[in-house]
């Protein structure tokens, strides 16, 4: 027998006894013994209305209902009971139950043990699907960072190089011009290295964050945003008035908004004055839920190449070169792409209808 079934009729408190045609006793529950000799192993010695219930087996094998019975127990107790045939095979199996104390019947014991086990089921399949995620999340950051050391041990090398090569410069026998311009180089160099540590930490503490996940009001936040960067340099902007609260970590969207609009500003058009757009849109050719909302920051600077579009967000992947005068460290897309990672979004880059680029951040409506 099924052992989650015996165990199952094992807990019932109703009496049950499962026989074959022949009256031998197969299972009986601990409620059972109460009614029954524990000793007997065929129906006929354990109940002394026998014949009765052999009638009522003859009535069983034909039928798929309950057949009635009154048993007289060893006790001389008499009791109505029920004969039911739980099987169809050539070889048939009888239960027999009684009430005891108007507990409920088997079946229904059956049922809320079936569905208690059903629902356990449920519950572990979802701590599985859930482990996963987990487990997959914890993948990928270790990816992450093993490519960001990669990228780290890459771009370290360059400055240091530098700084090393014109030190070693310095110590030959040189005029005072050449060492003036051997010390500029190397504080180029250190400037340089500076820059690109700072971008790391930036990076990492971002990845060491445990975020929140709580509704946040971003119309506010950027236009604080903006206000701020208006102190520093002079632009135009306009914030769409359908932004809706998002699900996301207050302090990381911040820095979030904070390092698209310094690269705006950055990357700005020198031959024309910068104009800064934050709007929504419904649909575009990505795949957009029902709970998610794009958010739109678009500038009329001076743009993003198609080749350089993927690897924007790419840890110390510049817009431009260096040598551009442009100062950066390569770490603010790759602040915003995992920001945007963290609150379960996307972000991605896109040509202006015009001039300039759109950051597309895609996120969870609250």
């Amino acid at each position: 027998m099924n052992t989650f079934f015996e165990a199952a009729l094992q807990q019932c408190s109703t009496p049950l006894l499962i026989t074959n045609s022949d009256g031998d006793i197969l299972f009986r529950n601990s409620a059972a013994n109460g009614f029954i000799n524990a000793a007997h192993e065929n129906i006929a010695n354990a109940i002394e209305n026998d014949e009765a219930f052999f009638i009522a087996l003859k009535t069983a094998r034909r039928s798929t209902v309950n057949t009635p019975l009154r048993i007289t127990t060893i006790s001389g107790e008499k009791l109505s009971a029920k004969l039911s045939r739980i099987n169809q095979q050539q070889t048939p199996l009888f239960l027999l139950q009684w009430p005891s104390n108007k507990e409920a019947n088997i079946f229904t014991h059956l049922n809320q043990q079936l569905s208690t086990l059903k629902s356990d089921q449920r519950q572990l399949q979802q701590a599985r699907i859930a482990n996963q995620k987990v487990i997959s999340k914890l993948e990928r950051q270790s990816q992450q960072m093993i490519d960001a050391l990669h990228m780290v041990n890459h771009d370290l090398r360059e400055p240091v190089r530098q700084i090393a090569s014109y030190a070693e410069f310095s110590l030959l026998p040189n005029s005072k011009e050449e060492q003036q311009q051997n010390l500029e180089f190397i504080k180029q160099g250190a400037a340089r290295l500076q820059t690109l540590l700072d971008g790391l930490m930036g990076y990492s503490r971002v990845l060491g964050r445990q975020p929140e996940h709580i509704a946040v009001n971003l119309s506010p936040i950027l236009e604080t945003l903006l206000k701020q960067a208006q102190r520093q340099t002079s632009f135009q902007y306009h914030i769409a008035d359908n932004i809706p609260a998002v699900v996301g970590d207050p302090t990381l969207l911040q820095q979030l908004y904070q390092n698209l609009i310094s690269n705006a500003i950055k990357y700005r058009d020198q031959t024309r004055p910068l104009v800064l757009n934050i709007y929504t849109r419904d649909k575009n050719s990505h795949t957009i839920q029902n709970n998610q909302v794009e958010i739109v920051v678009e500038d009329n600077g001076i743009g993003v190449s198609p080749k350089k579009r993927k690897d924007v967000f790419t840890l110390f992947r510049r817009l431009v070169p260096a040598k551009r005068g442009i100062d950066g460290t390569g770490a603010g897309l790759a602040i915003c792409a995992k920001i945007v990672e963290y609150c379960d979004g996307d972000i991605y880059c896109e040509p202006a209808a015009e001039h300039g680029s759109r950051f597309v951040t895609l996120l969870n409506v609250a």
